[in-house]
């Protein structure tokens, strides 16, 4: 067989539209000696695809799976859902982490209550609380007036950028 048309053939089979005696005459061809260089990845391909050999296993394999199936399981007894101990256990672990749970809570309420204390008073006199008050409002208000200042500085950058970028674009 010609090797054009083994490369139609082959565009063929790779379009999935050969017949079965057109992929026989391929594998027949590909198991010929003397092809060209640039169809030995082809020939790779049909001899690896069409090649009749099927995997090696080795004796002995399904007893010593078995075996490893049953030590497992027998190492596994007791996390069986039908072991009476594992239930028990379960039962048990789980009423401790429930009480465990109850202690914790209450500790953390009667510790709470005891911690909670009445405000007192801080100063004897009126006005020199409302003094203290005052001078308080004054130091907010300034840090307050400070902190607007520069926020109105920023909104004028950010105008004049804008207005610049603006006349740039159009």
């Amino acid at each position: 067989m010609r090797t054009e048309e083994i490369e139609k053939l082959l565009a063929g089979y790779y379009k999935g539209s050969t017949s079965e005696s057109e992929e026989e005459a391929l594998k027949v061809y590909f198991r010929s000696e003397n092809i060209p260089e640039y169809l030995q990845k082809d020939k790779k391909f049909f001899l690896a695809l069409y090649q009749d050999t099927s995997p090696q296993v080795p004796a002995g394999l399904e007893e010593k799976l078995i075996r490893m199936i049953d030590t497992r399981a027998n190492d596994n007894k007791f996390l069986s859902p039908g072991n009476k101990t594992r239930r028990y256990l379960l039962r048990v672990s789980g009423i401790a982490a429930s009480l465990l749970l109850a202690v914790s809570i209450g500790y953390a309420i009667f510790d709470s209550r005891s911690e909670c204390q009445t405000p007192k008073d801080t100063f004897n006199n009126p006005q020199e609380a409302y003094a203290v008050l005052q001078a308080t409002l004054a130091e907010m208000s300034s840090e307050l007036h400070a902190g607007v200042s520069e926020i109105q500085e920023f909104k004028d950058d950010f105008r004049k950028t804008n207005e610049q970028i603006i006349q740039d674009i159009q």
